[in-house]
């Protein structure tokens, strides 16, 4: 049976811990402080509750736990907001619960509807204890002023950490904030339905010294950012960090990487993250140590410049008339054989399992005389027969080291837009017995410093 521990700063303390939830009025056995709660006689454990009033008003001036030193996600302490003359009513916060001057070890805790204020760096840090998973489920994060602030930081191995539906607030007077600093690792954070606003400044997503992480973030407005992620370029700051955005808001001018990454085990994707005035739901941008993809189309908004194949079929939710291709750029003397730059094409409907449909064609333009060892395309697709199990490869790729290469199959019919000397290509993959399903089309590039254009809507042919 879960214990409920009350927190009011006020009410006067009277130090007593509750079987149930209470209703009505504010309870008279209170903590005014949440590090009182912590510290009693009877200790919070597992699935035990801290009720904080909506009227609670607490500075943190000295390190305090909130949480549980206990590693693995069956474990969990939950701090809950609730409104303060109806204390079994959930209600979100709107003024300042906790003020933080020090810090809170979060450990293993959720929080529900708290509002944090801080002008610090790292007001809530994960330290100490391994293994765990904390979330912050419609809380306010508010900072009042300061430099390269972040609210999160992890300094353990191997935890998770979830926003969900947060607003992160940067006050007119700060600068380069940012979400969250993985100091050490690994750590996975993930963002849902999260907001920044503000008048203060972003860093970005991640604070400077950030490594050893995923993050992902969908359905977000990230819009007061200039820079998703920034100093990623250092010797050590960007290894390891896998960051996927989906649907998010950003602003029209956003930078999506601020510097070259230096390590091969960085990736970026964006993928439908517009503005609010852009008519491009299907765009997206992909960034690695290789290379980057952008999704390049026929307006190529605001110029009219995009190179795109324009006999084909135009993108689904796109403004009538709209083409788009896929614009691969590798970086000198960092993308061959050994180190390839990969990315998937947007995904279709495909039925393969007719005679006349059942060969996918992916249609290029690019240089001069490239070869099966400077670009390949791989189809993974749904076996005709044992559909449930059966997932089949087949590949382009020369898997030959030593090899010169075999040119690429010249396209003579396609016509694409300002693409000027360029050569046109497709390569064919058969799907022999195949199913009808949305297969896996993955580009692969071996070559670098070279700019290719792929047309997003493979074909199908006989």
């Amino acid at each position: 049976m879960a214990n409920y521990y009350y927190v009011n700063s006020t009410v006067a303390l009277n130090a007593g811990v509750y079987t149930s939830l209470q209703t009505g009025a504010w309870p008279t056995s209170n903590f005014t402080t949440v590090g009182a709660a912590m510290g009693h006689t009877t200790a919070p454990v597992s699935g035990d509750l801290i009720i904080v009033s909506t009227s609670h008003s607490e500075t943190i001036s000295s390190a305090t736990i909130v949480g549980l030193a206990i590693s693995g996600g069956a474990t969990y302490l939950r701090v809950i907001s609730t409104d303060n003359a109806n204390c079994e009513n959930y209600t979100e916060a709107s003024t300042a619960q906790f003020t933080v001057t020090s810090y809170i070890d979060t450990r293993q805790s959720h929080w529900f509807g708290i509002y944090f204020q801080a002008a610090k760096i790292g007001p809530m840090q994960a330290r100490s204890t391994d293994e765990t998973f904390s979330s912050f489920i419609d809380c306010k994060i508010h900072w009042t002023g300061g430099s390269s602030d972040y609210f999160l930081s992890h300094q353990n191995n191997s935890s998770k950490y979830l926003f969900n539906n947060c607003d992160f607030v940067s006050e007119s007077g700060v600068t380069n904030a940012s979400i969250v600093s993985v100091i050490t690792g690994p750590a996975f954070v993930e963002l849902i339905n999260c907001r920044c606003s503000g008048a203060g400044t972003w860093l970005g997503i991640t604070s400077a010294s950030t490594r050893n992480c995923k993050i992902t973030a969908t359905g977000c407005d990230l819009s007061p950012l200039t820079n998703l992620l920034a100093d990623v370029g250092g010797t050590t700051n960007d290894r390891t960090q896998d960051v996927v955005l989906n649907n998010c808001k950003v602003r029209a001018s956003v930078v999506w990487v601020e510097e070259i990454p230096i390590n091969a085990d960085f990736r970026f994707e964006a993928f439908g993250c517009t503005d609010s005035t852009s008519d491009n739901p299907n765009m997206f941008h992909i960034e690695s140590f290789m290379g980057t993809v952008d999704s390049e189309f026929e307006d190529n908004v605001p110029t009219s410049t995009g190179v795109v194949r324009t006999d084909g079929t135009t993108m689904s939710g796109e403004a009538a008339g709209i083409y788009m291709s896929a614009k691969a750029v590798t970086l000198t003397g960092k993308c061959d054989p050994s180190r390839p730059f990969s990315f998937e094409l947007p995904v279709q409907w495909s039925a393969l399992s007719v005679a006349s449909t059942d060969t996918v064609r992916v249609y290029i333009c690019g240089p001069a005389g490239l070869t099966d060892t400077d670009i390949s395309v791989s189809l993974m697709y749904r076996d005709g027969t044992d559909i449930a199990t059966i997932s089949n490869v087949i590949s382009s790729t020369n898997h030959d080291p030593l090899a010169a290469g075999t040119a690429l199959t010249t396209d003579a019919s396609s016509t694409w837009t300002n693409s000027g000397a360029l050569s046109k290509y497709q390569i064919d993959l058969v799907a022999a017995s195949a199913s009808d399903c949305a297969p896996s089309v993955v580009i692969t590039l071996m070559k670098d410093n070279i700019t290719v254009y792929f047309d997003t809507e493979y074909g199908l042919v006989a």
